[in-house]
């Protein structure tokens, strides 16, 4: 259910910019999630259960390029403190909460520090086969909004979510999700940015077939964007189909959208008609080693002068290694394209490039250093760009962190 979860959800929030290393990544199962927060949870207050968090999230060395095409150089650190809730209702119900601000400084960008957080509550139903999440949940921070501005950004991502699986009989269910979503960003200190400032509202039902390892899904879909300032609204319509496979060794996840958008309340929005979509296949022939190859194909909104979109295209593999002191390592690499609508510039597709590695090493019972490289290259030898982006993390973690399950 993990790898449909993901690909549903990655198609229907298909406008959102997907960070290069990620795609590779394991699904998470939210339900083995909450069960394993609800049994490991340090603190408990009658029927209350309580993780605390704490944690130094990172160090980082960023170069990144400003407005007028100049690159600079600066270190940032982050660090916070709060607190995941859980609260079972019965066995099979849980609400659940999280509150986890986090102060953020830069070494010479003085104006950047500020704090910033995640925070979300929910009510979790997870039966045998019934499956009800309501979730609220906002992320308040800095990070790189689009592949197009190669800095972070400060940006606040609010988000209604609803998800629901109901058992029709046999191996049927019906499924249904829809999200509300509000996009901010640094407003008029970053104007680039601000272009991609706006409203989403979407939604997808269908049909599932499980049975054993193997499950197929169909179902229809659509879309609404409503922008703050940039004249590009939109609404749209999609056909969805997903495959799953799913083994102890083996796993292949593929979802496809097929969408069409159009121009709404006058807007500039040159429209679309295309086929988008996602798929994953990991090996892991020992719980030590993880090879998964993956592709994407996916929209997103552009902040380039008279061009509302472009679709980013892009294959990678990911290989993942545990080390003997339950220690982790990971790199990864992909390559693709950003193909862009025609709209008042012309035709125009840029080459992209991306390779990282990262790592988690305990080094203790409660403490851990994960270090992280990334290094995303965009290149158009016709149009003389060549863009980079490059990011070193090191996050210390100290004991009382917690992933959570928002």
């Amino acid at each position: 259910m993990a790898g449909l979860a993901a690909a549903a959800s990655a198609l229907a929030q298909g406008s959102e910019y997907t960070p290069p290393g990620t795609l590779g990544r394991q699904p998470v199962d939210r339900r083995e999630q909450l069960a394993e927060a609800l049994e490991s949870a340090r603190w408990r207050f009658g029927p209350v259960r309580v993780e605390p968090w704490l944690a130094l999230r990172e160090v980082a060395w960023v170069e990144q390029q400003r407005d007028d095409g100049e690159s600079e150089r600066d270190f940032t650190a982050s660090g916070g403190f709060g607190a995941h809730f859980y609260l079972p209702i019965g066995s099979r119900t849980t609400l659940a909460a999280q509150a986890l601000p986090h102060y953020v400084w830069w070494e010479q960008a003085e104006q950047r520090r500020d704090w910033a957080g995640r925070y979300g509550a929910g009510l979790f139903l997870h039966g045998n086969r019934l499956l009800v999440e309501l979730i609220g949940k906002t992320d308040e921070g800095e990070r790189q909004v689009s592949p197009e501005i190669e800095r972070r950004i400060p940006s606040d991502d609010r988000r209604l979510e609803a998800n629901v699986e109901v058992p029709l009989g046999g191996a049927l269910s019906l499924f249904g999700r829809g999200s509300a979503t509000s996009f901010r960003t640094g407003g008029e200190s970053e104007p680039q940015a601000a272009l991609l400032e706006r409203d989403d509202r979407e939604w997808l039902a269908g049909v599932r077939w499980r049975r054993g390892d193997f499950a197929v899904a169909l179902g229809a879909g659509g879309v609404r964007a409503d922008f703050e300032s940039a004249r590009r609204d939109a609404r749209g319509d999609s056909l969805y189909g997903e495959l799953a496979w799913t083994r102890s060794k083996l796993s292949a996840t593929v979802g496809v959208w097929a969408a069409e958008m159009e121009a709404t309340g006058g807007s500039q929005f040159e429209g679309f008609d295309g086929t988008l979509g996602r798929a994953r296949i990991g090996w892991q022939p020992r719980d030590r080693f993880l090879l998964a190859l993956y592709g994407q194909e996916s929209f997103v909104w552009s902040v380039e002068p008279g061009r509302s979109w472009f679709v980013d295209r892009r294959v990678g593999a990911e290989v993942g290694l545990t080390l003997r002191a339950r220690g982790r390592l990971r790199a990864f690499v992909e390559s693709g394209e950003h193909r862009y609508s025609a709209g008042t510039a012309g035709g125009r597709t840029d080459d992209t490039r991306s390779v990282g590695a990262g790592a988690t090493l305990p080094l203790g019972r409660h403490l851990s250093l994960g270090p992280e490289w990334r290094r995303t290259e965009v290149t158009n030898r016709a149009l003389g760009i060549d863009r980079s982006f490059d990011e070193l993390r090191i996050g210390l973690v100290l004991g009382l962190e917690a992933v959570g399950i928002f």
